[in-house]
């Protein structure tokens, strides 16, 4: 048999044979701690690609703009 069906097979046996530990008493204070002592996300940040982007993306429309205002008139 397999090594790993071997582990779940124990690991479900002992899931259903064995009596439940009872829950801590502090289980709840610890992780509301935790949980309010989580770091605050950076604030948002603009960097010098998402510049490029933009004047790259500006760039792109002025000169399509310019090409159909220029573009001869068909008869």
């Amino acid at each position: 048999m397999d090594n790993r069906l071997e582990q779940d097979s124990l690991i479900e046996d002992a899931l259903q044979n064995y009596p439940l530990a009872p829950m801590p008493r502090d289980i709840t204070a610890s992780v509301m701690a935790r949980i309010q002592t989580t770091p605050t996300p950076r604030p948002f940040q603009v960097t010098w690609n998402d510049f490029a982007i933009a004047l790259t993306i500006t760039l792109c429309v002025v000169a399509l703009i310019f090409t159909v205002q220029n573009l001869p008139r068909s008869c």
